[in-house]
């Protein structure tokens, strides 16, 4: 899985517990999935996607 630039981007800028986060994963087998979350359980996936290689 690899998080959308676009959806990267925004999730920096609006990481913040009251603010929903849009962002989008594409899957190795081409596959997507566009997400909306709040900002702390977005932070924690981007915090797992540094420390497993099957994120990259």
């Amino acid at each position: 899985m690899v998080l959308g630039p676009v959806g990267a981007i925004a999730g920096l800028m609006l990481a913040d517990e009251e603010k929903e986060v849009t962002f989008s994963l594409d899957f190795r087998d081409g596959r997507s999935l566009l997400c909306v979350t709040d900002g702390r359980t977005y932070r924690d996936i981007e915090a797992a996607a540094g420390k497993h290689a099957f994120f990259k």
